[in-house]
This record gives structure tokens, sequence and C-alpha cells, in this order.
């Protein structure tokens, strides 16, 4: 794995006078800062790149397939997604050596677009189809809007992180990864529909942890690490409670330190947990979730 995060900001930063009362709110949840970048989406995601391959002895030109999963095409620098893939594709070429990969994009599943793109690189090489995928996420928050997410849940951050799939041992397995989309939910939240949303929502995380159960051959309850997003907690509970997760599960060892960073907090907690050595030996779950789209990954520690 490897991660590009911009500067450590306090997270009383994120807001103003008016909004004092939910950074306060997250303060109390264990919210202490949050993380922002001063350079493109292309950029954060080209460092994470080159982190990663330091890591990893397998060399760029090896890598044959590169999947790039952003939601930030509202970032002030880049507005054009022609400016995004241009931007990006010549940092794999010119700064990363990559120059043997074809290159997927993967964005349509907001703060769950790891999970989807982790799915593409592991069916890749499980048929294979491929030998070593580089998967890449990358995301900023937009300056001209409140940093602040709209539901009070969290601090937006800005990042990115690459993990390297293979056919051979790294430092984790991975050994599933499911997700879901859910209509319903998307479709009541475009209408503005709190009740509805809140019902579909609860129906299609029980559809999810039975989903869950039948992919990977363990409910839920069986994973005794549990990686979430940093959310707030009464969120998080009421996640939670839909899939059936005993309290004391969740885990979120990066949200102190790097608050929401869209889609990658999981794999942020993962690190934290892996460079103290406090990493379980049974399988690590990541939960990847959006109200209307959601990923569990499923690792183990070689």
């Amino acid at each position: 794995m490897g991660f590009s995060l911009g500067a450590r900001v306090p997270i009383e930063r994120a807001g103003d006078e008016d909004t004092r009362q939910f950074i306060d709110f997250l303060k109390e949840d264990g919210f202490a800062s949050f993380r922002r970048s001063e350079v493109s989406v292309p950029e954060m995601a080209i460092a994470a790149i080159k982190d990663c391959l330091a890591k990893s002895p397998v060399l760029p030109e090896d890598i044959d397939t590169v999947i790039f999963a952003t939601e930030s095409f509202s970032d002030s620098g880049t507005t054009d997604p022609i400016a995004v893939r241009n931007a990006f594709l010549s940092g794999l070429i010119g700064n990363c050596g990559i120059t043997r990969a074809t290159a997927h994009a993967c964005w349509l599943n907001e703060c769950a677009n790891l999970s989807y793109a982790l799915r593409l690189a592991h069916a890749l090489v499980a048929s294979g189809g491929a030998q070593n995928v580089l998967a890449v996420v990358a995301d900023r928050h937009d300056d001209r809007s409140p940093r602040l997410m709209a539901s009070g849940a969290a601090v937006m951050s800005d990042g990115a992180a690459a993990v390297l799939i293979t056919g051979s041992n790294g430092a984790f397995r991975l050994r599933h990864v499911v997700t879901q989309f859910a209509p319903d939910v998307f479709a009541a939240e475009r209408s503005n529909d709190v009740q509805r949303k809140t019902q579909s929502l609860m129906s299609d995380l029980a559809r999810f942890a039975a989903r869950i159960e039948a992919v990977t051959g363990r409910p839920v309850t069986g994973y005794p690490l549990v990686l979430t997003d940093n959310l707030h907690g009464m969120y998080l509970d009421f996640i939670r409670e839909g899939l059936g997760i005993p309290p004391s599960r969740p885990s979120q060892p990066s949200k102190a330190d790097a608050a929401h960073v869209f889609s990658i907090d999981g794999l942020l907690g993962l690190d934290a947990l892996a460079s103290s050595g406090d990493l379980p030996s049974s399988p690590i779950a990541i939960l990847n979730i959006i109200s209307w789209s959601f990923g569990f990954i499923v690792l183990e520690a070689t």
C-alpha cells in the first residue's frame, strides 16, 4: 500500500461560528484534525503510486493494469474530466515508469469507490486476466464548499491510496470483496424522501449482511475487527445495527488524525494498525459504505 495525504489541519478550522456546535460534536467523538492538500487529484494519485511501488518488489514495467478511482471532478484545479485523465496518464508514464499497463476508471460509487476498484482488481488477478494490478483512489474536497458533511457525520479530507494486487503474497492477502448497490435508497435520496430512504437502507443493509455471509462463508458477526469509514459514532451505529455488527467490533484508528478521506479510511486504519503491530491474526474486514452503495473487503495478514 502507498499513501499521499494532505497537510494536517486542526478540526476547528473546518467550520466557522455557525457550525461550531457541529465541530464540537465531532471533537467529542474523537475527531481532532483533517487533511488539506494543495495539489491536484492526479498529483496525489501519482504520489500514492510512487509510495506503493517503493515498498514493493514488483517493477513498474511489470504492472499490466491500473484502475483509477475518484469522485473529485469538482476539484477546483481539475474540473474537466479530460484534464484529470490526461494528467493522470502523463504521471503514470513520466513519473512512475508504468508504460505497459492498460488503464481503467472507476468513479460511480462515491465513498465506496475503493471497494469497487479492489473488486475489479481482485477479479482480474483471480481470473488470470492480469498478473499485477494497481488500484489507486484519490480525492480532494472542493474548498468552495464546506468540508463539514451536510449530515454532520464527518469532516472531509484530501488524500490518495494505492494498492498493488498480485498473484503472489504481499503484506496482506485479499480474500473477498463484496459489493452491493441500493437503488431504492439512491432514488429516495435524490427525491429527498427521508422516511423512504431510512426504511430502504435498513432492509438493504440486512440484505447486504446476508450477501456477505453467502460470499465469504462467515457472518458479519464472525469478524473480530471491522475497520469502518471515519464517521460520527451516531451515524455509524445506524449502519452497524442494520448489519448486525456488535458495538465492540467497528474500529476507526485513523479518525483523529485524518477525519473522513472519502473511501480510503479503512486502508489508513489498516496501515496504522500494521505500523503499531496491533493487527489481529484472524481475517480483517473493511466496511466501505455510503447510503446507497456498500463494500465489504476481507483480508488476511501474511
